[in-house]
C-alpha cells in the first residue's frame, strides 16, 4: 500500500548525506507540529525539510521573521519529499545576493538518483522578499529545481494561499 512504501523511505534516510545547514532543519519526520522561532532569526545556512509526511511547520503565533545572510545556494528554503504538510505563517526576508530562490519545492532526492514525490502540500500565509538592490536572485518561490528543461514529474497538488513574494526578476 502506498503508506507502506513511504513507511519504507522514513527508515532509510542516510542522515549523514545531508550537507552542514541551519539547525532549523528537518528530515524524515512523520506528523507533528514545528513551530518557528518567535521573532527575528538571521540565517546564515540554509534550511532544508527533506522527507515530510503530514507536517506542519509553522510561525510563532506572536510572529516569525527568518533573515537569510548567508553564502551563496540555490533555495534559502529547500523543501524535497514533501507529502500532505502544510507551510504557514512566517516571513523570510533574504539579504544575500547570488541566491537562485528564496523557497524552493522538488521532488528530488538530496543525495541519490530517484525521486521522492513532493505533492498536496499547503503554503498559507508565507512572504518572501528579496531586499538587496541586486536581482541575481531570480525567484521567489521555485517549484521544481532551478536546472534548465528540468520537468519535476512527481511534484504538484501544491495550494497557494495568501503568500507574497516582492523584489524578485519571476
Amino acid at each position: 500500500k502506498y503508506q507502506d512504501i513511504i513507511s519504507i523511505f522514513w527508515i532509510f534516510i542516510p542522515i549523514s548525506t545531508i550537507p552542514t545547514l541551519s539547525p532549523f532543519s528537518i528530515a524524515g519526520r512523520e506528523s507533528g507540529i514545528v513551530i518557528l522561532p518567535e521573532g527575528t532569526t538571521t540565517l546564515s545556512l540554509p534550511i532544508s525539510w527533506f522527507g515530510l509526511l503530514d507536517v506542519t511547520i509553522q510561525g510563532h503565533e506572536n510572529g516569525s521573521l527568518l533573515i537569510y545572510d548567508g553564502p551563496e545556494c540555490d533555495a534559502i528554503i529547500d523543501i524535497r519529499g514533501a507529502l500532505r504538510s502544510t507551510f504557514k505563517n512566517f516571513t523570510l526576508i533574504v539579504r544575500s545576493e547570488l541566491v537562485y530562490s528564496g523557497l524552493m519545492i522538488s521532488s528530488l532526492p538530496h543525495d541519490g538518483d530517484h525521486g521522492l514525490g513532493c505533492s498536496n502540500c499547503l503554503f498559507e500565509n508565507v512572504i518572501i522578499s528579496h531586499d538587496v538592490g541586486s536581482k541575481d536572485t531570480q525567484v521567489g518561490i521555485s517549484v521544481g529545481p532551478k536546472e534548465v528543461n528540468t520537468y519535476d514529474v512527481l511534484n504538484d497538488w501544491h495550494t497557494f494561499s495568501k503568500c507574497q513574494v516582492a523584489g524578485y526578476k519571476q
